[in-house]
C-alpha cells in the first residue's frame, strides 16, 4: 500500500513540475485579485484593462485615451484571474453604468483608480507565478473634471463607401502602420454626423483606421499642442 501511495505522490508531483515548466517556457504568469468599490463593496461586471508599460505611455493621464493590451471581466463577487505574457503592467477598471456605449469612461461610471493624477505603480508578472494582488479597494464614480481638454489629436469624419458619414464607429491610432495593436482610441463612437477625435500625448507620426476595419489607414503628422483638423476617413466596405 505504502509502494502505491508514494508512487501516486511521485506522479502528482511530476505533472505539478511539468505544469510549472511548461508555463515558465511560454513566459507566462498570472494575477489575480478582487475589485472593491470605495465601500467595499465588491464590483461585478467590470473591465479589467491591462497595459504593457513598454507598448506606450502612461495610462493614468487624463490629456489622451491609450488603448489596452489586455481585458478581463470582474465575477460577481468582484474577483479576476488573468493569464499575462510575462511583463510588468499597468491596471484599470471601468463599470460601464452610464448607457453610453464610449471607450472612455463617463461621469457616472465606476473607475479603479480615481484618474486624480496620483502616483501608481506598475504590477509585475513573472513566469510560471501567480501573483494574488487580494482585495483592491477604491472604485469610485468618475468626475467630469478628470478628462482634460485635447491639447494635441486628430478630428476628422468617418464615411462610408457612398459618401455618407458612418455612426457607431470607435477610431483607432498607431505609430506604425504595420502594428495591429492601436496605442490610441478615440474618447467616444462617432455619432449620426461621424465626427470623431482622438487625443494623442505628443506630436509625431500616426497612422488611422477604423476599428473592425483592416483599410484604409490613413497617415497625419501631428504638431504638439494643435488640433488637427478634416483627417477625414472613407470606407471602401
Amino acid at each position: 500500500m505504502n509502494r502505491w501511495i508514494c508512487l501516486i505522490s511521485f506522479i502528482v508531483s511530476q505533472l505539478f513540475l511539468a505544469s510549472v515548466t511548461i508555463a515558465q517556457e511560454t513566459g507566462h504568469g498570472y494575477l489575480k485579485g478582487t475589485i472593491m468599490t470605495s465601500s467595499e463593496e465588491a464590483l461585478s461586471d467590470g473591465r479589467v484593462l491591462f497595459f504593457d508599460v513598454n507598448s506606450g505611455p502612461s495610462p493614468y493621464e487624463s490629456e489622451y485615451w491609450r488603448n489596452h493590451d489586455y481585458a478581463v471581466w470582474t465575477k460577481s463577487d468582484g474577483s479576476f484571474s488573468v493569464e499575462l505574457p510575462q511583463g510588468t503592467y499597468y491596471l484599470i477598471v471601468i463599470k460601464k453604468t452610464a448607457g453610453e456605449k464610449s471607450a472612455y469612461p463617463r461621469e457616472g461610471d465606476l473607475i479603479y483608480p480615481p484618474k486624480d493624477g496620483r502616483d501608481l505603480k506598475p504590477h509585475v508578472v513573472k513566469a510560471g507565478d501567480t501573483k494574488d494582488m487580494g482585495p483592491i479597494i477604491g472604485a469610485v464614480p468618475f468626475k467630469k473634471e478628470w478628462t482634460a481638454e485635447a491639447k494635441t489629436g486628430i478630428q476628422g469624419t468617418v464615411f462610408d463607401k457612398n459618401g455618407q458619414p458612418v455612426e457607431g464607429k470607435l477610431v483607432i491610432a498607431s505609430l506604425n502602420p504595420e502594428v495591429k495593436r492601436p496605442y490610441f482610441i478615440s474618447d467616444s463612437r462617432t455619432g449620426n454626423v461621424g465626427k470623431y477625435i482622438i487625443r494623442v500625448p505628443e506630436g509625431g507620426d500616426y497612422y488611422l483606421r477604423v476599428k473592425g476595419f483592416s483599410q484604409p489607414i490613413v497617415a497625419v503628422a501631428v504638431a504638439a499642442g494643435e488640433i488637427t483638423g478634416g483627417i477625414d476617413i472613407h470606407l471602401s466596405e
